[in-house]
């Protein structure tokens, strides 16, 4: 969950061999809420208005669309077969797995409509 900026956020950031102190700063009197880098043992600071950045990063954090194929694929029983037969796993857990596919397929059997004719 996320938690309101209403006191400073601090982190010490390495940059190009290079300390800097990294703030994310509510906003007070003086200045907007903000984000600040200050370069460790100085006291110049260089502040950006987090709402300058807000466009950029909004854009960069928009989610790509995704392409769903209209149908999913479908295996049969003898392609989930073959696929767990040359999986390299443990040959107890294949047979278990084998074993699965054969008792999902009996359940399908007994739930399978019957063709009307």
């Amino acid at each position: 969950m996320a938690t309101p900026l209403n006191k400073a956020v601090h982190r010490v950031v390495e940059i190009d061999g290079d300390k800097y102190l990294a703030s994310l700063e509510p906003e007070t009197q003086q200045y907007p809420a903000s984000y600040a880098l200050r370069k460790m043992r100085t006291s110049k600071c260089k502040r950006t208005p987090i709402a300058t950045l807000a466009p950029e990063a909004v854009q960069a954090i928009q989610p790509t669309p995704i392409r769903v194929p209209d149908a999913a694929p479908s295996f049969t029983a003898a392609d989930v077969k073959s696929m767990v037969a040359i999986s390299p796993m443990d040959y107890k857990l294949k047979v278990e797995v084998l074993r699965a596919v054969d008792e999902l397929l009996a359940v399908e059997e007994l739930v399978k409509p019957e063709d009307n004719k």
